[in-house]
């Protein structure tokens, strides 16, 4: 993977809205309406979330359901934003008990 893929990748998941679309694709398959109005967000803003997911191999539509789907890329994604979150919230937690003593 170059240098540009890794950074694309990682602009497609800086975004709240589309990491709550990954998770919420990661607990069921959904249609594009049921995205939108799970998010509160406009079906314009639901289809450029999705695109970019899409364009990143993090979600695909299932062609005869048309439902979404997160990729085993987009669950690895995902496993990866959650690893890193759980390691800066103890990092965070260590050092305001360190600044506690």
């Amino acid at each position: 993977m170059s240098d540009d893929d890794i950074a694309k990748l990682f602009l497609a998941l800086s975004s709240p809205i589309r990491i709550k679309i990954l998770r919420a694709l990661w607990k069921d398959d959904r249609y594009f309406l049921e995205i939108a109005e799970m998010l509160n967000i406009l079906h314009s803003a639901a289809h450029f979330h999705l695109k970019k997911l899409s364009e990143q191999g993090l979600v695909s539509q299932e062609r005869d359901r048309g439902k979404y789907v997160i990729t085993q890329a987009g669950k690895k994604a995902l496993e990866l934003i959650e690893g890193f979150s759980k390691g800066m919230m103890a990092k965070r937690l260590k050092g305001e008990a360190l600044a506690r003593v």
